[in-house]
């Protein structure tokens, strides 16, 4: 039986890889060596080998890599504090200059948030969250994708992406999906919790506390 090389550091992805290919090339090679065949022999069936490899992974490598990068980003505390973040600044900043405009104008805080509001009610509510989300989320989806994009730069492993099955297009198309997969979901929670905050502030069907009745 030939040796087993070591394993490679790196990420998750190119060990996945590393792996599955280890298992191809001892299996081959058992066989080759059980038969007793020749140099000739051995070439042709490393040259099988490597086609029929590259064809069954082709359909599925895709779902792969975007399954590890998803695994990678959920445990990424990178990820969990821009998350955190986002949620933070965007109630505080809505909810609080909203709050800071509607009940105490006569602040420089609430004079400042009262800029920025509209109107009372849901119009100058969902105006002030607009701005809010469109930038915390400008800043989360930039930092996030950034550390996808260069986590391999900085663990030292991004020589490996090129040793392994999956084209570097489908590597970077899959940490593309799964960082706007993420924002879109993050997006759809900060709209919710807004509305439950409005909800909260008394902004409902019929407007703000007090607002004229017709």
């Amino acid at each position: 039986m030939p040796e087993e090389p070591a394993r490679p550091g790196g990420t998750d992805l190119e060990r996945v890889f590393f792996d599955a290919v280890l298992a191809a090339d001892l299996a081959a090679d058992s066989t080759v060596l059980e038969s007793g065949a020749g140099p000739d022999a051995r070439t042709e069936a490393n040259r099988e080998r490597t086609e029929v490899s590259l064809m069954a992974m082709d359909r599925s490598t895709v779902g792969v890599v975007i399954g590890l990068e998803a695994h990678m980003a959920a445990r990424g505390t990178v990820v969990r504090v821009a998350t955190a973040a986002a949620l933070v600044l965007v109630m505080a900043t809505t909810v609080g200059g909203y709050a800071a405009a509607m009940h105490a104008g006569d602040t420089d805080l609430g004079r400042k948030a009262a800029s920025m509001v509209t109107s009372p009610g849901w119009d100058g509510y969902t105006a002030l969250g607009a701005t809010s989300v469109s930038v915390t989320m400008l800043l989360a989806v930039g930092v996030v994708m950034s550390w996808s994009t260069g986590r391999e730069f900085v663990d030292g492993t991004v020589v490996g992406l090129f040793a392994i099955p999956p084209p570097l297009g489908i590597i970077a198309a899959a940490k593309m999906a799964v960082v706007l997969t993420w924002a879109t979901i993050l997006g759809a929670v900060e709209a919710g919790a807004l509305t439950a905050a409005g909800l909260l502030l008394g902004l409902g069907p019929e407007g703000p506390p007090g607002a004229a009745r017709h």
